[in-house]
Parts: C-alpha cells; sequence; structure tokens
C-alpha cells in the first residue's frame, strides 16, 4: 500500500497520481469532510465488486458516488430543477443526497434498486481528486463492513495490514472523529426522507426546507 502524506504543497500532485489510479481501476483510500473513504470507478462493475470484497460488504448494501459538480450529477440521476436546487444549497457538504438514477449506473452498485446516493464533499483532497476525472467514484468507508468508520491511518492499518487490494493511500492525517453525512432521499420533493442522520440535523434540513417550500 503506497502510502502520500497530503499537505497544501503537494496537493496537486497526489490528486493527480490518485486519479491515474483510479483510471487504472485501482483502489484509492481518501479523505473527505467526514471520515476516510474508499475510492474505484463508480461506474464499471468490475471495480466496485473489489469494493463489496475488500469490505466484506454484503451485495444488497448499495454504495455511493461522488460527484464533481451538479453537472455531474446530471449525467448519472434524474434531477429535476426543483431536487437541483436543493443539491445547489448543500453541497458540497456533509450530506448525500439520494436521487432516481440513470441506466448508466450499474446495478450491482445499488444492489438493483432504482436510485443512488450522491456526495460533493468539501474537503480539498476530494475537490481536487474530482476536478481530475470524468466519472464517479465510491463514497464508501474505508472499514470492514460493521467495524467503526475510520478517521486515522492508523485504523485504517489495524482493519486493513498490508492488504494488496488498496493501490494508494492519501494520508491526510486525522479526520474530525465521529461525523457521518445525513442521507436524505428527496426522489419525491417537495416530500423526503432522512435515512440517517450525521453531520447536518433533521431539525436543521428541516427548518430550511420548510421555509424553502413556504416561499413557493
Amino acid at each position: 500500500m503506497k502510502t502520500i502524506q497530503v499537505t497544501a504543497h503537494n496537493l496537486v500532485q497526489a490528486a493527480d497520481e490518485a486519479a491515474e489510479v483510479l483510471r487504472q481501476g485501482r483502489v484509492v483510500v481518501y479523505p473527505t469532510d467526514t471520515a476516510y473513504g474508499f475510492a474505484v470507478h463508480g461506474l464499471l462493475p468490475a471495480t466496485i465488486e473489489k469494493i463489496f470484497r475488500l469490505k466484506g460488504r454484503r451485495q444488497n448494501n448499495p454504495i455511493h458516488l461522488v460527484v464533481r459538480d451538479l453537472a455531474a450529477v446530471e449525467t448519472i440521476t434524474e434531477m429535476s430543477p426543483c431536487q437541483r436546487a436543493v443539491l445547489a444549497h448543500w453541497l458540497p457538504g456533509q450530506l448525500t443526497f439520494v436521487l432516481t438514477r440513470k441506466p448508466i449506473v450499474p446495478e450491482s452498485l445499488v444492489a438493483g434498486g432504482s436510485t443512488i446516493g450522491i456526495r460533493i464533499p468539501r474537503h480539498p483532497v476530494t475537490q481536487e481528486l474530482s476536478r481530475r476525472l470524468d466519472f464517479p467514484y465510491t463514497a464508501t468507508s474505508a472499514n470492514v463492513s460493521g467495524q467503526p468508520a475510520v478517521y486515522s491511518i492508523a485504523a485504517l492499518r489495524e482493519q486493513f495490514p498490508e492488504n494488496a487490494e488498496i493501490a494508494l493511500i492519501l494520508n491526510y492525517g486525522d479526520l474530525a472523529t465521529g461525523a457521518i453525512s445525513t442521507v436524505i432521499d428527496i426522489v419525491a420533493w417537495p416530500e423526503y426522507r432522512i435515512v440517517r442522520e450525521g453531520a447536518v440535523s433533521a431539525a436543521k434540513f428541516a427548518e430550511w426546507a420548510a421555509r424553502i417550500t413556504e416561499t413557493k
């Protein structure tokens, strides 16, 4: 497992190398505005299978995607103008929004379901990496399925000692322990469902949603 200690001075070079590793169909560990994640090309069934195998994750447990921007979201989801406005307000940020997927998203990624979770993390490494790619990549915690999320590379190595599947680790130091993304299903917007409460509270989102719908 090659490791790059990422700093402001080598951020661009690190993102360049990570992007090339992802283009080759290999696995990268990367930091987000929540925990460390596993990245592979998110539209190739063969690379998606690597993540399920690496994590020991059940095939009926969908995986979300990181995208570069809202234009990229439109290439993989059926997003209405109202849904786009929701994402434009909250992203980049510590939320995952669930939308109806387009057929380009492999069924193996979403357990055959009709939806996909979308993330645009607010983190310099993630954003530099996304700028270099013309495809989305996986947004799943870099942990063994059922084990705690990973907020440091030391914790990662405890769960994955010298795992050959991991080609590159982008080490950004210790992240804020305990942060996970809030997952919100907005397929039927303005109706929505909090799938998982995390860094952004359900109350905060509800207050904003109520204010927005009142002005319509």
